[in-house]
């Protein structure tokens, strides 16, 4: 999953295409290197990111992509996954893709990044969006409105009881209330999301051990999205035994991290649940596809 952030103050400032040209220069060439899911945003999450209103967030995707959706370039059998916390902006957006092209043609995933499961979310994703995958991720938040008030439990060093807590608890939820079938659902750790740098790093160590107690107390065919973004919490320890002299010339040693937090977490799920990557880059998955015999037990 490549990320493509329609505003400009994110993160990482390559993944902004808040403009139309560069839009379509980012998705066709993405598309042309073979990526086929791609999450749209267009309200940063970054601490302290301003809040702009839900008619600013909706016309960042009028500017950019209704056009290409009723562009004859739409190549078929791609994935959009919208990152909005709002419910309203997520419906028009959503609209707006089924108005051009039918759910054959092209897929979608509403990536939820509040972590709050209401009854509104409930009638859409039974009623509304019945076609729909859905993200459900641990922000550490009991309200939507709390999603950018950066109240961290400083704390509490290890918050992986608390993760599977919130996992067990709305899968349930989710089951019990509307009959969600699991391969709509998509679960996500929220790496950083709210989380300092030690429970971020802590999470990512135990993220295998985490996996399997949810699965072994809550079974069932949902995915699991790892996002592994070029935010700088998630660099350090893990990139240590992986050597420059061992990658290919194009990979930048910034990039290192990266390639051992995916080659981590894919050595460690031996579990059969789709994995789903959400990356800055997309080099960093054509990577592991070619290289995956040096690094990895088995085929990913």
């Amino acid at each position: 999953m490549s990320i493509l952030n329609l505003n400009n103050n994110s993160f990482f400032s390559p993944s902004r295409v808040g403009e139309l040209d560069s839009f379509l220069d980012r998705i066709n060439l993405l598309f042309g290197q073979g990526e086929k899911i791609f999450d749209l945003g267009a309200q940063s999450t970054a601490p302290f990111a301003p809040i702009f209103s839900a008619e600013e967030e909706l016309l960042r995707f009028e500017k950019t992509l209704f056009p290409f959706l009723k562009s004859n370039k739409m190549p078929k059998g791609i994935t959009f996954s919208i990152d909005t916390f709002r419910s309203d902006v997520f419906l028009e957006v959503y609209r707006e893709i089924r108005k051009n092209h039918k759910e054959k043609d092209l897929e979608i995933i509403w990536n939820d990044v509040s972590g709050v499961l209401t009854e509104e979310i409930f009638s859409i994703l039974k009623d509304s969006c019945p076609d729909i995958r859905y993200v459900l991720m641990h922000s550490g938040r009991s309200k939507k409105e709390d999603l950018y008030h950066n109240k961290v439990n400083k704390e509490e060093s290890d918050i992986t009881e608390n993760i599977i807590y919130f996992f067990l608890k709305n899968i349930k939820k989710l089951r019990d209330e509307i009959s969600l079938n699991d391969e709509r659902l998509i679960v996500d750790y929220g790496y950083s999301f709210n989380k300092t740098i030690p429970q971020t790093q802590l999470l990512i160590r135990k993220t295998s051990n985490v996996t399997k107690r949810i699965l072994k107390e809550a079974p069932g065919d949902y995915s699991f999205l790892f996002g592994l973004s070029q935010k700088t919490c998630l660099r350090g320890e893990y990139s240590k035994n992986i050597k420059k002299e061992d990658l290919p010339f194009y990979v930048e040693k910034a990039d290192m991290f990266q390639f051992a937090l995916l080659l981590k977490i894919i050595n460690e799920m031996k579990e059969k649940n789709q994995m789903i990557f959400r990356l800055h880059h997309f080099h960093h998955f054509l990577f592991l596809k070619e290289y995956k015999t040096l690094f990895l037990d088995s085929d990913c």
